[in-house]
């Protein structure tokens, strides 16, 4: 029997952990010393914000998607992320990296994979995230849904957030996140057995969340579970119990409910931004969308007019390629479109920069803020893309490459023009390429040799 088995208690029963796992909190204390020299640094600037109205920094909330590339968000029914990019700003060149835990830990810390990457599944204990930076500016926060990085049931307070309801912190169960799902809310172990849907009550507890810290300035990061396979119905779907049971069986995986499943996603989001308004929040919280890497292989997609599988995985742009909306009205201009490059490493500091917050001197931040950029300004901006990739699967060996919206190296030496060859089925001679693109190249190679 499991550690975890002996936290667990059938049909929605919970059972404290606190006890068993005193053990754990002080083991985690020790490996987590550097967070709370972070908490107490003044150079964080953690001092509380007022909370009158206008006077306060903005709430943020930040959803994160699983497994939905540009190509197939862009070819699917989404009529309320639709809504949030008519009254938001859409990047058209944002980039995570080709697989789920490698951009997480990026978008979380800030930095690119060859620093503090460790293994697929792991946040290394020690690493600063955007919930530290925040939660030291004076803000209260959350993470809901998939966590997939490790650690007890202390991980998620130790880096930064001060309230949870998750999947897959400690413990896996790959067909537990939707259809009868196991969830551990603030260290209370849950297991659902009656055709609850994990979906929706990660985004019910985001919505009490937002609710009960309405009067102070909050933080909520919704990894989501969808659309990741495997790919069942949800409770849109027609005859949804009679479909997946109201037992604990497994739900087989099935394409038919793709459109279902991105379907129920969209619908979550519009509920969380309606639910701004009905609050009066909307006017003060920038709401972030985007995905965690390309879409899964069962799924294939539209590319000038030829199917080709999704490229979850792959270090192609079908790999890599993903939608960024921002919304905050009447401050992000409506209806805008960026071609600003962005990666998962500016995140952090794009969030740091809206919440007025101070980064650690220390701390190793590779992104590029594009704060600017979202209230229609000039800002910094960026060159180009790098990704280090090594995510620790033995089908997926390391690739170190630099690219732009029309040229990417990687530091074997291939070379690609991305603006005729997104899926890099033809290198180029770097010798045949004209001079203003080896130019280019040359550049990204001494890129290549500084990240390391």
């Amino acid at each position: 029997m499991s550690n975890m088995s002996l936290f667990v208690r059938p049909a929605g029963k919970v059972f404290s952990w606190k006890r068993a796992a005193v053990a754990w909190y002080f083991g985690f204390l020790l490996a987590a010393m550097p967070f709370s020299q972070v908490l107490a640094s003044p150079d964080m600037g953690g001092t509380t914000r007022n909370s009158a109205p206008g006077d306060r920094p903005p709430n943020i909330i930040l959803i994160m998607a699983d497994d939905l590339g540009i190509r197939s968000f862009e070819q699917q029914d989404t009529p309320q992320l639709d809504r949030m990019a008519r009254e938001g700003v859409s990047f058209d060149f944002a980039h995570s990296t080709p697989l789920c835990t490698p951009s997480r830990v990026q978008i979380m810390t800030g930095q690119y994979s060859f620093r503090n990457y460790t293994g697929f599944g792991q946040l290394r204990p020690g690493e600063t995230t955007f919930a530290h930076v925040l939660k030291a500016a004076g803000y209260r926060t959350t993470i809901v849904g998939k966590w997939q990085l490790g650690g007890n049931a202390y991980a998620p307070y130790g880096f930064g957030f001060d309230d949870y309801c998750l999947w897959q912190l400690t413990f896996g169960g790959y067909h537990e996140r939707y259809h009868n799902p196991r969830i551990i809310r603030n260290g209370e172990v849950v297991k659902y057995s009656n055709g609850e849907y994990g979906p929706r009550l990660f985004t019910d507890h985001l919505l009490e969340f937002v609710a009960e810290n309405r009067d102070r300035p909050f933080f909520a990061y919704f990894p989501m579970a969808l659309p990741h396979r495997p790919i069942t119905p949800t409770p849109d779907t027609p005859g949804y119990l009679e479909r997946v049971g109201s037992s604990n069986q497994e739900v087989g995986s099935s394409p038919e409910f793709f459109d279902d499943q991105v379907r129920y996603m969209d619908r979550l989001v519009g509920e969380i931004l309606d639910r701004l308004r009905e609050l009066g929040l909307a006017e003060n919280t920038l709401v972030l969308f985007t995905t965690d890497n390309g879409t899964g292989d069962e799924i294939s997609v539209d590319l000038a007019g030829r199917k080709v599988p999704g490229q979850k995985g792959l270090t192609n742009l079908l790999g890599t390629h993903v939608p960024l909306i921002a919304w905050w009205p009447g401050t992000v201009p409506p209806g805008e479109r960026s071609e600003r490059m962005v990666d998962f490493t500016d995140v952090l500091p794009t969030l740091a920069e809206a919440a007025g917050a101070k980064l650690p001197p220390d701390l190793p931040v590779d992104g590029v803020s594009f704060y600017r950029q979202l209230l229609g300004q000039a800002g910094p901006e960026r060159d180009w893309v790098f990704c280090h990739y090594d995510p620790g699967k033995a089908h997926l060996p390391l690739a170190r490459f630099v690219f732009n919206r029309e040229w990417k190296i990687y530091e074997d030496g291939r070379v690609f023009h991305l603006a005729e060859d997104p899926l890099e089925e033809h290198p180029r001679d770097v010798a045949a390429v004209p001079a203003a693109a080896r130019s280019i190249l040359t550049d990204f190679e001494s890129v290549l040799q500084r990240m390391r």
